[in-house]
């Protein structure tokens, strides 16, 4: 069976990355790359993953952010060391 992702890539758009996630819901993966993030943004992939189940994996150099994930994987000159 086929499988489809959409990518989403973003500059900080909390104004809308709601309905362009919602609108692309069908999808059975969606990666969202965002730079500059606001916190509205990060409260929202954080609401949408507590509402929908899913998985969320995000990728940050901001300690405070990581300690909101429920596992943390840390890297190391490429390699998992945590």
């Amino acid at each position: 069976m086929s499988r489809l992702s959409v990518t989403i890539i973003a500059w900080n758009e909390e104004e809308r990355l709601r309905a362009c996630l919602e609108s692309v819901a069908w999808a059975d993966e969606i990666v969202v790359v965002d730079a500059e993030s606001g916190d509205a943004v990060i409260e929202l992939l954080f609401q949408l993953n507590r509402e929908a189940g899913t998985t969320l994996i995000m990728v940050t150099h901001d300690e405070q952010l990581a300690k909101r994930c429920t596992r943390v994987v840390r890297l190391a000159a490429g390699r998992i060391v945590a």
